[in-house]
């Protein structure tokens, strides 16, 4: 009986240690989810972490793109402008190149006129 005692008391022993060493083994398991989910988090943190940096470099990209863009669109502007501003000068330099010679022309034929007068006194008083 004693015998029987001891091999019950041995297998309840042995039960208990495998119980003990499945809870053991069950811990460190959920030791290796609980480790895993938190690299899985800091890979994801690390993933949304670059891509906002991408999204501000893409951002800090297209504001210097559009003051670029700006800036030439200005910088066009005033290119049209000054270039407006020379055509009107050389306009301007035409027309009164055009009224001088017209003058000059006028003022010739008036010479013209004024010696065909004198060669006309001329030949009245010869």
């Amino acid at each position: 009986e004693r015998k029987e005692e001891e091999r019950k008391e041995e297998e309840r022993k042995e039960e208990e240690r495998r119980e003990e060493a499945k809870m053991e083994e069950a811990k460190m398991e959920d030791e290796k989810m609980e480790e895993a989910k938190m690299e899985e988090e800091k890979k994801k943190k690390d993933k949304e972490d670059i891509t906002s940096r991408e999204m501000e470099t893409e951002s800090e990209e297209n504001k210097a793109e559009k003051m670029e863009e700006e800036e030439g669109r200005e910088g066009g502007r005033k290119e049209d402008e000054e270039i407006q501003e020379r055509e009107g000068k050389e306009e301007e330099m035409a027309k009164e190149e055009k009224e001088d010679e017209v003058e000059w022309k006028a003022k010739e034929q008036e010479d013209e006129g004024m010696k065909e007068e004198e060669g006309e006194e001329e030949e009245k008083e010869e």
